[in-house]
């Protein structure tokens, strides 16, 4: 519902963007698919659909950013926030599992779903 929302109001990306985006993505799973076939081959789908579904949501809070006016950046900083946070869980869960990625990712991750949770809200 709230994707068909942001479609609605015409959330899009230029080219750059999409080229930049995609880009990202395609490191993302260059990095991390050799590292989830070594120890969990099962899980590779649903990697697969979840580095999908993150960059879609990176996507249209991006999008939504550049076609609101004024630019509201808010929403692709949480998403950026949150998708960078997803690293540090992919590079403990599959690379090294380290306090380092959490020191790192927890606040990330726990900043920008509170941020998403703000920004949902009444202006």
């Amino acid at each position: 519902e709230l994707l068909q929302l942001r479609l609605a109001r015409g959330a899009a990306l230029d080219d750059d963007a999409r080229v930049l985006l995609a880009d990202v993505h395609y490191e993302r799973l260059v990095w991390l698919l050799p590292h989830v076939a070594r120890k969990q081959p099962a899980l590779r789908g649903a990697v697969l659909a979840y580095v999908g579904v993150i960059t879609a949501m990176v996507a249209l809070a991006f999008g939504t950013t550049l076609s609101s006016s004024p630019a509201d950046p808010r929403w692709a900083g949480a998403a950026a926030a949150f998708f960078i946070s997803d690293l540090a869980v992919a590079h403990e869960r599959f690379v090294s599992d380290t306090w380092t990625s959490r020191v790192w990712g927890l606040p990330l991750y726990f900043g920008s779903t509170l941020a998403f949770a703000a920004f949902s809200g009444p202006p």
